[in-house]
Order: structure tokens, then C-alpha cells, then sequence
């Protein structure tokens, strides 16, 4: 889902770069069209080497794998929380990288619809 938000995203700036460009800085509009296309390639590339790596494993070791992924997920949102909470992050960087853990949740979601229609 993040993949196809990304890129209507990189497809709205593209098809509305002149007008946009009359309110926003060229400059701006050209480096952020980069930025995003570089992480929606780097996606994508993670995506293909997570789904070969999923094509070894029977439905069980998928099971586990997603099942273990979870667990590193929820022990790393723990880990945001006391780092905020010792002062060592402040809560913007907290929040940034807990949407960053919203989006793999999510991909595992997808991932496990995926393997239950198969």
C-alpha cells in the first residue's frame, strides 16, 4: 500500500510539476521527485529480495517468520518509547520512526493476505 501511495505521490508531482512550479521552488519540486523515486526504487528492491527469500519456506516457516518479525517490531516500538522517555530521542524522531514501523507492519499484513490466497 505504501508502494502504490508513493507512487500516485511521485505521479501527482510529475503531472503538476508546471503548475506547482508557479508556487513552489523548481529546485524543490525536482530534488523531492528524486528523493521519493530513490526510496520507492530502494522499496521495491526490498520487496523482491523479501519475496525470494519467502519462496524457500513451506506456509509454517512463513508462519514463524512473520510471527518473529512481530515480535522484533513490538521490542523496537519498546525501545522508542524508553529512548524518548531517557530523553536520548525527542518525541518528532519517536513518532517518525514508529510510522516507519506502522509501514512494515503493514507490509506483513499484506504479505500474510497474500499467502492465505495462495
Amino acid at each position: 500500500m505504501l508502494a502504490i501511495t508513493m507512487t500516485e505521490g511521485v505521479d501527482y508531482l510529475e503531472a503538476n510539476q508546471e503548475m506547482l512550479s508557479q508556487h513552489y521552488d523548481p529546485k524543490l519540486i525536482t530534488l523531492l521527485l528524486s528523493s521519493m523515486s530513490l526510496r520507492l526504487a530502494r522499496q521495491e528492491d526490498d520487496a523482491r529480495a523479501e519475496e525470494q527469500e519467502d519462496r524457500g519456506l513451506d506456509r509454517a516457516a512463513q508462519q514463524q517468520r512473520l510471527e518473529l518479525r512481530r515480535k522484533m517490531i513490538r521490542h523496537q516500538r519498546d525501545i522508542l518509547v524508553r529512548e524518548r522517555d531517557r530523553g536520548t530521542i525527542d518525541e518528532e524522531v519517536m513518532r517518525d520512526v514508529q510510522r516507519g514501523l506502522d509501514a512494515e507492519e503493514l507490509a506483513l499484513d499484506t504479505s500474510l493476505l497474500h499467502w492465505d490466497r495462495v
